[in-house]
């Protein structure tokens, strides 16, 4: 069953649960295309953020023209504010299909 909220605004207890139900502990995987994989680098290379968050227990590598990351649960909450945050709307595009995954639904 699909849930939905405000653009934006999905609290992360929703993620990190659909998480679990999807993955149990597993690491979340994206197969990037080189566009998303450009902006995933892109948000990923911040480092430590203004809200003191950082991306640091997640796997990364490029296998067959393709980013292969498997993204640990928290730094995927990080990920998905930091598209948000981004605003472009390959970032936004990016969360979208993310969150659609975990059959949530921004709107």
């Amino acid at each position: 069953m699909k849930t939905s909220f405000s653009f934006g605004t999905t609290p992360a207890a929703i993620i990190l649960a659909a998480l679990a139900s999807e993955l149990g502990d597993k690491a979340y995987h994206i197969g990037a295309n080189p566009t998303d994989a450009k902006l995933i680098q892109r948000i990923v290379n911040i480092g430590i953020d203004s809200a003191l968050e950082a991306i640091t227990e997640s796997e990364f590598a490029w296998r067959g023209g393709r980013l292969h990351c498997h993204f640990a649960h928290k730094d995927l909450l990080v990920l998905l504010r930091r598209l948000y945050e981004d605003g472009s709307e390959d970032a936004w595009q990016l969360r979208s299909d993310i969150l659609t995954t975990l059959e949530i639904e921004e709107i």
